[in-house]
């Protein structure tokens, strides 16, 4: 049997107002173009505006990376001064092996943090008034441990719309709303935040 279609205007869940994807009026226009465009004039822009977002997930995992790397090549170091210091032993061998391989372990990290770091922000940051018009998310499971990723796509104030992924940030943080207005902090094909301005 199928159920009858009845059309609902606000979400019972977040009480935001709900709308198709891509929905247009008659005339072409998009349904949303209003409410984005009060976005600016609204008495908090300016203070989004110079909020700064918090970066992905691999531009921290770099920096603990590069962080790492830093105190293996200082463990290097003092295992060097401890090999000096008992140069005339026969346990300088495994003193001088130790700090080379610390040495190379660190620089290696450190490599390898900046680089992660460097491709997180590649793409310069931009903040444009929008609306969030739908979403969806895809969960990856490694090992004993699971990440999810959010996909949200945004309808911007030029009525040019995309789909940016957004990395989770845990069970106590919930993803934005369908229906969500207010400015987007995007660096690529990422969404760094959302900041909720209600039009």
């Amino acid at each position: 049997m199928k159920l009858p279609d009845i059309p609902i205007s606000l979400c019972s869940y977040c009480a935001m107002p709900v709308m198709v994807a891509g929905q247009k009026e008659t005339d072409g226009a998009s349904p949303n173009a209003g409410r984005i465009a009060k976005i600016q004039g609204h008495k908090t822009f300016e203070d989004a505006m110079a909020h700064n977002a918090q970066e992905i997930p691999d531009y921290f995992t770099g920096g603990r990376f590069a962080w790492h790397g830093r105190n293996f090549v200082i463990l290097a170091v003092v295992l060097v001064g401890l090999g000096a210091v008992f140069s005339s032993s026969s346990a300088l061998l495994p003193w001088s092996a130790f700090a080379v391989v610390a040495l190379l372990l660190g620089l290696f990290m450190i490599v390898k943090g900046n680089g992660l770091k460097s491709k997180a922000i590649a793409d310069p940051i931009s903040k444009r008034p929008g609306m969030i018009v739908d979403r969806r998310s895809e969960t990856e499971v490694a090992g004993w441990n699971g990440a999810t990723c959010y996909y949200f796509t945004i309808e911007f104030e030029d009525g040019a719309v995309g789909e940016y992924g957004f990395s989770g940030r845990g069970a106590t943080e919930d993803p934005y709303p369908t229906g969500m207005t207010g400015l987007a902090y995007l660096r690529g094909a990422n969404l760094l935040e959302f900041k909720h301005i209600r039009v």
